[in-house]
């Protein structure tokens, strides 16, 4: 009988074993009738089976972007809801669309579905796609019968996290081109302008203003060695980022950049909103609270973070609430944790952590307006006062020749 290795999760965090089964299908049952939520489920080997009947297909490389990755989920809960099969719906999915990645990937999940998988670990295999905060999800609603509940509240989720990096992204352009055009500007007057005024200047002969030379000189400087500048910026900036892409020097990294001047704050709203609204999603659709601690930590970026959230989970699994955990953390301000403690003292942690989600959400959108009305008129300035100064040196040095000529 063929043998399968698999990864679960349960109530004390994750577990990992071994079991016989006739197939994948059989083994998946054998695994949730133990109570734990399965993560991963591979065939070993084993007597009476083999790997090309039981194993599933080859994926290909297709993903999903955050747009269809929405409409997958909210057209396969809307056709669930109706009463569809899993596989039939897959099946609609794939007919509707007339090409592309959503098409592959409905294509490759009702295959890995006909051959026993669940949607879940169907999903895992796309790993490119679906992340294991979505994987996790649709395994309780598998468990529980109420997949398309969960699928429905999993867009809801998708959509709001979509609108929450579109509303950092968006007040950040503006700021962004205004710095790009005022450099721009800049590098075409000492390119263009500056060299030019010299060559007019030179021929009369007389002696130019300090701020004429020191605008010459710099326009010089910037025509001979400006590409090498640029070189050294960027390339110093790569090394700095290629040795501080892990251990200790990524860890450094990770927290100043929590702590750094305007930008921190905008990243400690953004993950806070973050975590709040996605840990209240797996509580409230009944995935344990060690079980989300861990799902989150996996799939946070920022190694400082990651390891708040490792040492939080630790605490939970030793037996603290998670209020207290949180709080020793170091990192959880005292308003999410006083939201917290106030869930967990009247049983409602989820919709507790949802309202410390819309919070952030607020607090975020508060911090940009403020960064972005801060920026916009220190880059005006700045900008001002560089074409000022450009354009007073080369008015002062054609004053000064005119001046020279006339004597």
């Amino acid at each position: 009988m063929p043998k399968f290795e698999f990864t679960a999760i349960s109530p004390k965090g994750q577990s990992k074993g071994q079991l016989e089964a006739r197939s994948r299908r059989e083994a998946f049952a054998q695994i949730e009738k133990q109570g734990l939520q399965p993560i991963e489920l591979h065939l070993v080997g084993g007597e009476g089976g083999s790997a090309s009947n039981s194993a599933p297909a080859p994926l290909g490389n297709a993903k999903l972007n955050a747009a269809q990755l929405v409409l997958f989920t909210e057209e396969l809960s809307e056709l669930l809801e109706a009463g569809m099969q899993l596989e039939q719906a897959l099946r609609v999915i794939e007919q509707h669309q007339e090409g592309g990645s959503l098409r592959a990937v409905a294509g490759d999940l009702r295959q890995r579905i006909r051959e026993g998988a669940s949607l879940a670990t169907a999903l895992r295999a796309l790993g490119k796609s679906f992340d294991e905060l979505y994987c996790s999800l649709v395994s309780i609603g598998e468990m529980s019968g109420a997949l398309d509940d969960v699928l429905r509240r999993q867009a809801q989720y998708l959509v709001a996290m979509r609108e929450l990096r579109a509303k950092v992204l968006s007040s950040l352009a503006y700021p962004a081109f205004l710095s790009a055009a005022g450099l721009l500007l800049v590098v075409v007057f000492m390119t263009v302008l500056v060299p030019q005024l010299n060559s007019l200047l030179v021929r009369t002969g007389g002696e130019l203003p300090l701020i004429t030379r020191v605008l010459m000189g710099t326009s010089d400087f910037t025509i001979k060695w400006g590409w090498l500048v640029a070189l050294i910026v960027f390339g110093g900036g790569f090394a700095g980022w290629a040795a501080t892409r892990e251990g200790e020097p990524r860890r450094w990294r990770d927290k100043t950049i929590l702590h750094a001047p305007l930008i921190g704050q905008v990243i400690s709203a953004r993950f806070l909103a973050q975590f709040c609204q996605s840990l209240a999603t797996l509580v409230v659709n009944g995935i344990p609270l060690l079980g989300g601690l861990q799902i989150l930590s996996t799939a946070t970026a920022n190694t400082h973070l990651r390891e708040a959230l490792t040492q939080a989970a630790t605490r939970v699994a030793d037996g603290a609430p998670l209020s207290k955990a949180l709080s020793k953390a170091g990192f959880f301000p005292s308003r999410v944790i006083d939201m917290i403690v106030i869930g967990e003292q009247t049983g409602r942690l989820g919709p507790a952590l949802e309202k410390a989600a819309r919070r952030y959400d607020q607090e975020l959108s508060t911090r940009i307006s403020r960064i972005t009305s801060l920026i916009q008129p220190v880059i005006i300035v700045v900008m001002a006062l560089l074409v000022g100064a450009v354009a007073f040196s080369m008015v002062s040095g054609i004053f000064q020749t005119i001046s020279s000529l006339r004597m």
